[in-house]
């Protein structure tokens, strides 16, 4: 297998980011990239746990916390919401996704682009949507590419 320089670099960018992100108190799983500019939420340590063989791209957010029931920053009402967020192995986040706070990813998953992940994503699934739901099992979409 031949390795290029742009090639390198990159895999050395993603290792720092994901140095960063581990120093912040985030388990990462190995193999797992996560886009530049992702932006994965830091205020709560351990408390976003991501697994192995993941694939985080462009422009998702992953939330530990929100203050959807705070009333933002003037504080109107409630308190803010903090909970965990688990993501299990082998998943692919697409392209400007959000996943809130509580919120659990089974294994072998693909969430679809521009898809809002508020409830928990069992394994083996296709999501996406808004709420994102599950709306394929995996191994149907496996078996229908490969005929």
């Amino acid at each position: 297998m031949k390795i290029t320089i742009p090639k390198l670099i990159l895999n050395f960018r993603n290792s720092l980011r994901v140095f960063y992100y581990r120093l912040r108190g985030i388990r990462i799983g190995k193999y797992t990239y996560i886009s530049p500019k992702a932006y994965i939420d830091k205020s709560g340590k351990n408390l976003i746990e991501i697994g192995e063989n993941c694939y985080i791209t462009r422009n998702c957010i992953i939330l530990c916390h929100t203050q959807e029931y705070q009333g933002g920053t003037l504080k109107l009402w409630g308190s803010s919401e903090i909970g965990k967020v688990k993501v299990g192995n082998n998943v692919f986040v697409g392209v400007d996704c959000v996943i809130l706070p509580n919120v659990t990813i089974g294994d072998n998953v693909v969430i679809g682009a521009k898809s809002l992940v508020n409830s928990d994503i069992p394994s083996n699934s296709v999501a996406f949507g808004t709420p994102c739901k599950k709306r394929k099992n995996l191994d149907e979409v496996i078996r229908y590419k490969k005929q």
